[in-house]
């Protein structure tokens, strides 16, 4: 009967500490390390300031982006293959980590989406909206030295194959 009894408290025993790591390791894998919230050093105002590129998350548009250091600049977008539209940016601001880019309609004086851009620096990823009455655009951009510098490596190791 002792072993009976013996055994049944160790199985007993066992199984709470079974079920205190489980809830332990349910504990661990819900709360992030303190290192996966650390944050790089936000882009500079100066690191702001050159070209940007790339896509609307719908994948329709292609924007570009040439923020000069002196708060003034110029973009430009293709949708879909059309022809591209240039605009001139009045203006643009970068505090803190948020972005907005106060754009002049195109020189051609034809209407398109082109509104205020608003948006953040997430990394080295620009994410900007455009929003309209009932409508919002977004994009991703990065600098344009990125996806040329990439490009031409990818396009030279593939012709050499």
């Amino acid at each position: 009967m002792r072993t009976k009894l013996s055994r049944s408290k160790r199985q007993r025993s066992h199984l709470r500490v079974l079920l205190l790591l489980i809830v332990l390791l349910i504990a661990l894998s819900s709360t992030q390390p303190s290192f996966a919230h650390k944050r790089g050093k936000p882009l500079t105002r100066e690191e702001i300031a050159q070209v940007w590129f790339g896509w609307s998350t719908d994948e329709l548009y292609f924007l570009r982006l040439e923020l000069h250091p002196n708060g003034k600049g110029q973009g430009g977008f293709i949708f879909r293959g059309e022809k591209p539209q240039v605009f001139r940016i009045d203006s643009w601001k970068y505090e803190q980590g948020g972005l907005e880019i106060i754009p002049i309609s195109s020189p051609e004086g034809t209407s398109t989406w082109v509104r205020p851009l608003r948006g953040s620096m997430v990394g080295l990823v620009m994410k900007l909206t455009a929003k309209g009455r009932d409508w919002n655009l977004s994009f991703l951009l990065r600098r344009e030295t990125e996806f040329e510098t990439g490009w031409q490596a990818l396009k030279q190791q593939m012709t050499q194959k």
